[in-house]
């Protein structure tokens, strides 16, 4: 501990030198724009708040970003907000202190006996630095690992976070009562206070701090066998004294599940779908129980729920017309509705998607920055699939990463991803699998565990559905990948209707004039998938296959050259032609995403930016876009980019350019 007490010291010296000396510059720039040459003087805009580079060269590491590395305090931090005056170098305690984290954030073996906390009385520099623990009002606190040092009290900053209270008795717990029922492994959640604690069968002995404890377990709701296994305590609550021996009784009585038939309105609002949507009944708070799904129907519907516990109904949503119907889910708590008994469908036009491929090489960029430029479906590249395997990514996404955690960057991913989910302007953040070097290879693992290992993932980032972009198969059979996709996503479709599903298919010239959906080459691996409606969008590369041409009625030829007459994948018009033929092949249920690179380094030789109308590609592909068989088509679902990365570093020029209100004026 003392080394790393020395090295804060170090570090904390050797910034505000940084801030005292050189030469001050006056450079602006949008946070992390030109982030390799961000000098002392330097302003940068992050998040809506402007920062001076305080720090020299320590504003260029990533770890250390304006408004987040730098906390409360200023000499945490090598930003210093330009809109406040710098604070007082003596730290303040914060009025209203953070709410206390949760014990298991903490790191490390939590120590039984540690040091008492001194106080501010051993002076400025005698405070703790990141990992240290203290005991303060009988509890054990951790210097939290977003912070280097402190000399705060604890409890009153961020700087701290609680572990454990110091242990002055111990809490003997038995179970008893009916529990023949209950699995021999199982174990009893009991909550004392906010903390959980898991309870074998046979009991255990538990430490106590000193003062008043809580109580609570919740009942046993067995859905396969039928029954409930109600839990008394025999006593709620504790006031623990030092060195005293307590004792808690669990005792279940067993019971019949109640069921109660609910009857629910359902209103169409005026649509009548070629197929009724479904519904099911599922668990909320922590109820994993879940029904078949059954079709719902024009007026009253029964359902059989649970008399005991939460749950929703919650019907599917359809696309009808070009407007997308969905119903706010009916609550039920202990067999009583809450609220209006009816599912009502409400139609809503669905904006176009503007898609947006991101990666965590070339430009750094974050999602809530993109959105802020105009994307409002975010594809991350790539996850792994690897056998039963949990996902990960192909590389770690560093310019979210806390160097004070090693280097995780999913926590602050899934911030981001919260914070423009709130500004209303994102719509979708999408994992995508496979890419040039194939990473999607089930191996023949079950498609159920590769499904819910997919949507486990995505939740925990905050992301919402899963895209197909597969190129090079890497020697897997064509067929057997085919068949992987299909019977993957319908797994995915039982775990979660709502999951979004895409696929990113290049578009290349068969034969006989007929252009089709494909992996790479003429492998076509998507169509079985394509066929059955299991795609929401189809984002559509219309670049690097440059070899024929599409006419207005869909149909394909050999033609090589970029010129006015050649409607290839050089010319805009590409987009116009093509959909023609997309809407042949791709069902009315499934929405169609042209895509296109950014810009002319984005992609190979067969793209707009090669061909005749290279001079003023954005301004045609605009037109394209938005040519009223296009654009005003129900199954028109927006534009596609790869990538947001080349776009951003190309000024935002494609976004700004495809759904702009006057073509001629984009800048090209």
């Amino acid at each position: 501990m003392k080394n790393k007490k020395t090295l804060s010291k170090v570090i904390i010296a050797s910034i505000m030198s940084a801030g005292l000396s050189g030469v001050a510059h006056s450079a602006h720039f949008t946070y992390p724009e030109n982030i390799a040459n961000y000098q002392m003087g330097d302003s940068v805009t992050n998040n809506g708040k402007t920062y001076e580079c305080i720090g020299g060269a320590w504003c260029t590491q990533s770890h250390n970003e304006p408004g987040v590395a730098g906390l409360e305090h200023w000499w945490q931090s090598a930003w210093q907000e330009t809109s406040t005056p710098s604070p007082d170098p003596e730290p303040t305690p914060d009025p209203q202190p953070e709410p206390t984290p949760t014990p298991e954030q903490c790191i490390g073996d939590i120590p039984v006996n540690p040091q008492v906390y001194k106080g501010a009385d051993s002076g400025y520099w005698g405070g703790y630095s990141k990992g240290d623990f203290v005991l303060h009002d009988d509890q054990i606190w951790q210097v939290a690992s977003n912070s280097w040092w402190t000399n705060d009290v604890p409890g009153t900053s961020s700087a701290w976070q609680v572990c454990a209270g110091h242990i002055v008795a111990d809490l003997k717990v038995t179970i008893s009562g009916d529990t023949h029922g209950i699995a021999d492994d199982h174990q009893i959640a009991l909550m004392i206070g906010d903390k959980l604690h898991m309870i074998p069968l046979s009991g255990t002995t538990i430490g106590l701090s000193k003062g008043e404890h809580d109580f609570s377990v919740n009942d046993i709701i067995d859905f396969e066998d039928g029954h409930i296994y109600v839990a008394q305590l025999s006593t709620s609550s504790i006031d623990a004294k030092d060195k005293e021996h307590y004792a808690l009784d669990i005792h279940f009585d067993v019971q019949e599940i109640p069921y109660s038939t609910l009857n629910i309105d359902v209103d169409f609002n005026g649509a009548a779908p070629m197929a009724y949507p479904k519904a099911s009944i599922a668990g909320t708070n922590g109820n994993q129980y879940q029904s078949d799904a059954q079709h719902l129907q024009l007026g009253n519907n029964a359902f059989k729920v649970p008399s005991i516990g939460s749950y929703q109904i919650k019907g599917e949503s359809f696309t009808m017309d070009g407007l997308k119907y969905s119903a706010t889910p009916i609550s039920i708590i202990d067999g009583v509705i809450q609220g209006d008994a009816k599912l009502q469908y409400q139609a809503k036009a669905d904006k176009p998607l503007m898609v947006g491929y991101l990666t965590p090489w070339n430009t750094q960029v974050k999602i809530s920055d993109a959105v802020e430029r105009g994307y409002n479906t975010i594809v991350l590249a790539f996850a792994v699939v690897n056998d039963a395997n949990p996902l990960t990514m192909t590389d770690p996404w560093n310019i979210y990463a806390d160097w004070q955690n090693g280097g995780n960057w999913q926590n602050n991913m899934k911030k981001d991803i919260e914070q423009a989910k709130q500004s209303g302007k994102l719509k979708h953040v999408i994992l995508s699998v496979g890419g040039e070097h194939n990473t999607f290879k089930p191996n023949g693992a079950d498609p159920a565990v590769v499904a819910q290992n997919i949507v486990n993932y995505a939740k925990s980032l905050g992301a919402d559905g899963i895209d197909f972009d597969l190129e090079n198969l890497g020697g897997i059979d064509e067929k057997k990948m085919e068949s992987d996709i299909y019977r993957t996503i319908q797994a995915i479709k039982q775990i979660d209707a709502d999951f979004v599903i895409t696929a990113a298919p290049q578009f290349n010239l068969i034969n006989n004039g007929e252009v089709h959906l494909v992996n790479t080459g003429t492998q076509r691996i998507y169509e079985k998938s394509v066929a059955a409606g299991l795609f929401d969008y189809i984002f559509i590369q219309e670049y690097n296959t440059g070899h024929y041409c599409i006419d207005q009625f869909g149909i394909g030829s050999i033609c090589s050259g970029a010129s006015e007459t050649n409607i290839n994948q050089m010319h805009p018009q590409f987009v116009v032609n093509s959909f023609v033929r997309l809407k042949q092949i791709i069902p009315a249920s499934t929405k169609i995403i042209p895509g296109q690179p950014s810009d002319k380094p984005a992609a190979g030789l067969a793209t707009v930016y090669n061909g005749v109308y290279k001079d003023r590609a954005y301004s045609e592909l605009c037109k394209a876009y938005q040519t009223s068989s296009v654009f005003n088509d129900p199954q028109f679902g927006g534009a596609m980019s790869w990538s947001i990365n080349q776009d951003a570093a190309n000024g935002y020029k494609f976004v700004n350019a495809i759904f702009a209100d006057n073509c001629d004026s984009v800048q090209n």
